[in-house]
């Protein structure tokens, strides 16, 4: 995709996702608290879950747990 505004251009390359095909262990390997609260929507185990709302307890973050909380819901 390409932006243009006046003599400014921005090209942005993005690569789509299936966030069901991804393993909870990736997430995990990353190590980015951030996607944490996406762990619901990933290909996870309950244990997966009870580990990361731990560590995002840990992070004191409570946007981070209300958005675990939210995708726990889907």
């Amino acid at each position: 995709m390409r932006l243009e505004a006046g003599g400014l251009a921005i090209d942005c390359r993005y690569r789509v996702i299936r966030m069901w095909e991804l393993d909870a262990a990736e997430i995990f390997g990353l190590n980015r608290p951030a996607l944490l609260a996406r762990i619901p929507l990933v290909s996870s185990e309950r244990s997966d879950w009870k580990r990361a709302a731990k560590q995002i307890v840990a992070t004191g973050n409570p946007v981070l747990a209300g958005a675990f909380v939210s995708c726990g819901e889907l």
